[in-house]
């Protein structure tokens, strides 16, 4: 065993220390790396997805021609030339953006941090979906909001629940966070009428509304849906490079009104004065290489064909208690088992299967998600994914065979 540490700082930490909390999906990363685990844990691109030889070919160039601008401090708000391409990838979306309107980010992840910065204090209240995505939720928590969680269904956040919410209120929520394509940890979708009518209430109420759009390329289909932006100036927009190139890159971007990239512009000079060089003009020079249209068909190929093996391994093996989402795009899908089972508990027992998923629980605010799990089907190959739901399903079987076995059966109404 190791030696004991003891921490003789912890008198001296802010308040705000003990309110961070770690993140499943971070935790599962060093277990997910091991050769002999199959992890659902991670929502990491496909490795066939990443295209080494045009990125060398892009690393070569910058060192040749661009060396002494890519390793030098750079403008807080980002190359132009990045923001002209988050803007170019905007217009796919539907959003047509000014580069003086967007400001680069390390990832989406460092929006979110810096999002919740400038606008929220001890007690300020703030909707979210539930589930969320667990990088949002701790980004937020440290400030101390007073979160309020809506469920989701298949068309996106229960709407009649929001406006009964919204009309209680006296004073409006600061913000609602969403992810309207292809749902982390979900896989769900909002429908076009629930995005209008999110918009018209935030001109309503007068609240800010935070569209996290990582995945929106990624349809199987090859459509998007309009984003909520569109239809209101009271919307953050979040873009990231991350699934659709590389998370390795670190870029993400905020599109917003100018008075709040101000705001943004500041806080971001506080936390790390400048996106890196380096990475910027990476990614400017491999897109420049690449047919981003051809990449996209393709790993929108790569991403449908592993959620088919899932949900087919899924309907194979799973038991009849359990049941799931069926994506339309992007990494996950949410499964739940309607058992006295947690799967906090049973990821112990699948990792000694060496299979690893995220526990549903991690991806609530506060209480929930005990009998589902987060699986993503991106990063395995189909093979791989039909072995680890074998493996998983068995696990469950166990466990919903030794819930009854403790229990005994009951119907619905409680009776043996």
């Amino acid at each position: 065993m190791g030696k004991k540490i003891i921490d003789k700082w912890l008198d001296l930490y802010s308040n705000r220390v003990h309110l961070m909390r770690t993140s499943a999906t971070r935790d599962l990363m060093s277990t997910a790396e091991r050769a002999d685990v199959i992890s659902f844990a991670g929502g990491m691109p496909a490795p066939e997805s990443l295209d080494k030889e045009a990125f060398r070919e892009a690393v070569a160039r910058v060192l040749e021609k661009r060396a002494e601008k890519a390793f030098q401090y750079g403008p807080t708000e980002g190359f132009y030339e990045t923001r002209e391409l988050a803007c170019q990838l905007m217009k796919r979306a539907g959003l047509k953006a000014h580069p003086n309107e967007v400001i680069v980010t390390a990832g989406a992840q460092q929006a979110l941090d810096l999002i919740a910065k400038i606008f929220l204090d001890e007690g300020s209240e703030i909707i979210v979906e539930a589930p969320s995505y667990v990088g949002a939720l701790n980004a937020f928590r440290v400030f101390q909001p007073r979160v309020i969680s809506i469920e989701i269904e298949a068309s996106g956040l229960k709407i009649d629940e929001f406006v009964r919410i919204l009309e209680e209120k006296s004073i409006p929520p600061k913000f609602v966070y969403l992810i309207p394509n292809f749902q982390n940890p979900a896989g769900t979708t909002t429908s076009l009428e629930k995005r209008k009518s999110i918009a018209e209430l935030s001109k309503e109420y007068k609240f800010v509304i935070i569209e996290d759009n990582p995945y929106g390329e990624l349809s199987f289909y090859g459509k998007q849906i309009e984003p909520v932006s569109l239809f209101t100036d009271n919307a953050i927009y979040l873009g990231s490079l991350s699934k659709i190139i590389s998370p390795g890159l670190r870029i993400g971007w905020i599109y917003a009104s100018p008075p709040i990239l101000q705001k943004i512009n500041l806080a971001k000079q506080g936390a790390d004065l400048c996106s890196s060089s380096l990475s910027q003009l990476v990614a400017i020079e491999y897109l420049s290489i690449i047919d981003f249209d051809e990449h996209i068909r393709k790993i929108r190929k790569i991403y449908s064909e592993k959620c088919k093996a899932m949900i087919k391994a899924l309907e194979e093996f799973f038991p009849e208690e359990a049941s799931w989402t069926q994506p339309e795009g992007g990494f996950f899908i949410w499964a739940t088992i309607d058992a006295e089972i947690d799967t906090d508990d049973m990821l112990s027992l699948a990792l000694e299967k060496k299979v690893a998923y995220v526990p549903g629980s991690s991806f609530y605010y506060e209480n929930g998600g005990s009998k589902s799990m987060r699986l993503s089907f991106s990063n395995p190959s189909p093979e791989e994914i039909y072995e680890g739901i074998e493996k998983l399903a068995a696990v469950i079987k166990e466990q919903i065979a030794l819930s009854k076995s403790i229990f005994g059966f009951y119907d619905k109404k409680g009776d043996r």
